[in-house]
């Protein structure tokens, strides 16, 4: 059973066959694998993901899954060049790492710089960094147009925390996607 099934709906509804589909915090690879079947043989799947260990297990489960069209890359994605601290938020949640001054430090790339092109898909799941990830995006955004499923604001227990406001920055975050020309949103929740 897929670990989110409404997601991989969706996944395999706007994928098209033989283009590009990005994994933006593809953590294990869960749905780097449904992406990589909905790409097909003629098509590539790039997915990102910072955390070293992970990394070295999403590479491990592509390798297992046969997603001979898939490559990983080991970096964070941002609005510029650089290096950036992890934060592991709570014990048994690796998953809910997130961008902040932690002790492990990646490197950051801004996606406009891979100059990827023809692009039918993107997930993006990047614990509260997705505004930092689509101003470094908007070049490629603009020019394939893509499918994307995104979560926004998804690690609000450490937002709180840091005294952000979760309706302030969720509507920042749809204002900027407006902005690119994106302007059907379903907003859900666990």
């Amino acid at each position: 059973n897929p670990w989110e099934p409404e997601a991989d709906q969706l996944i395999y509804q706007y994928t098209k066959p033989g283009t590009v589909a990005l994994d933006i915090g593809a953590h294990i690879g869960t749905h780097t694998i449904a992406l990589s079947r909905a790409v097909g043989k003629n098509g590539v799947v790039i997915a990102f993901e910072p955390q070293k260990k992970i990394c070295r297990e999403l590479h491990m489960n592509l390798l297992l899954n046969g997603c001979t069209n898939t490559i990983p890359i080991h970096c964070a994605l941002g609005d510029k060049d650089g290096q950036v601290g992890l934060v592991t938020p709570r014990p048994g949640n690796e998953g809910g790492t997130y961008v902040g001054g932690g002790k492990e430090i990646v490197s950051v790339k801004r996606l406009d710089d891979f100059g990827i092109r023809n692009i039918s898909f993107i997930k993006m799941d990047v614990e509260n960094y997705e505004d930092m990830v689509l101003a470094g995006a908007f070049t490629t955004l603009t020019n394939s147009r893509p499918f994307m499923l995104l979560e926004i604001q998804g690690n609000w227990d450490e937002l709180h925390e840091a005294g952000g406001d979760y309706w302030e920055k969720t509507c920042a975050t749809i204002a900027t996607l407006e902005k690119l020309g994106y302007t059907d949103f379903h907003c859900g929740g666990s």
